[in-house]
């Protein structure tokens, strides 16, 4: 007997380590949010564990996730030894993190190749859920600033994806404006859920007068987008906003494979 189809929403999020634009730092303002969204993944960008004085030297993973009840995992881009003059053993980590509802049955985080620039480090976090007996692959990434680096971790990004052959959800931070080299990249394998949904650029950054879109959900051909938009409640709680999409998992692999012929 087929099980119906599911429907899951999905949240992307660079939360600034919990400083909003108003400078305080407030977790529960991030919290809230999501709560808000009822969002049953969450995918989080420039999140701290025990990093700095900023954020208090706090787990901010394992805070939000205590709060809202979830199951969780973290992906560092930059690593390193416990701050002196504080009695933390914990390693400094900053990087991607992911909230799930559903159980998490695998994760591996990727450090990307560091370029001739001296760059900060960035990260893919990819991570297995099973939904109804079902893995989806979960990908969350914080992109370079920097055009050609962006380029080389958008190509070893799609090289897991097509090594890993699960229908998929790409989350995160890009850093690239809709149309641009590298959404046309991404967008030939995946389909951008705002988009889709829209026809039209969900603008996220910054937060308070929100001008570009930097942060995108995309989906491969195995889930249906049912809808997608950005998110403005609390816009000072970070320097962007959340975009949130609502989508609905396939059956079977031969009704996916019906929603890629509709595509072609």
């Amino acid at each position: 007997m087929r099980s119906k189809k599911m429907e899951i929403t999905v949240l992307t999020f660079n939360i600034h380590h919990g400083i909003g634009t108003d400078r305080k730092l407030d977790l529960e303002r991030i919290a809230r949010i999501i709560e808000h969204c009822q969002a049953d993944v969450v995918a989080l960008n420039e999140v701290d564990k025990h990093f700095s004085r900023r954020s208090g030297y706090v787990d901010q993973l394992g805070w939000l996730a205590e709060r809202l009840g979830m199951n969780s995992v973290f992906g560092y881009a930059m690593s390193s030894k416990p701050a002196r003059k504080t009695s933390l053993l914990h390693s400094r980590q900053y990087g991607n993190a992911l909230l799930s509802r559903f159980p998490i049955i695998g994760h591996k985080n990727y450090i990307f190749a560091s370029s001739a620039l001296k760059l900060e480090d960035r990260a893919l976090l990819e991570a297995s859920i099973l939904i109804n007996g079902r893995p989806i692959a979960l990908y969350v990434t914080h992109l370079s600033l920097i055009p050609f680096v962006q380029w080389k971790q958008a190509h070893m990004i799609l090289q897991r994806m097509k090594q890993a052959n699960l229908p998929a959800i790409l989350l995160g931070d890009f850093n690239a404006k809709p149309h641009s080299r590298l959404w046309r990249k991404l967008t030939k394998r995946l389909t951008d859920a705002c988009y889709q949904a829209s026809a039209v650029p969900c603008p996220t950054y910054p937060s308070l007068r929100p001008k570009v879109q930097l942060d995108y959900i995309f989906v491969s051909h195995h889930l249906h987008i049912v809808s997608a938009e950005v998110i403005r409640m609390m816009p000072v709680a970070s320097d962007h906003l959340p975009v949130k999409a609502v989508l609905k998992v396939q059956n079977s692999i031969e009704e996916a494979n019906h929603s890629e012929g509709d595509r072609s």
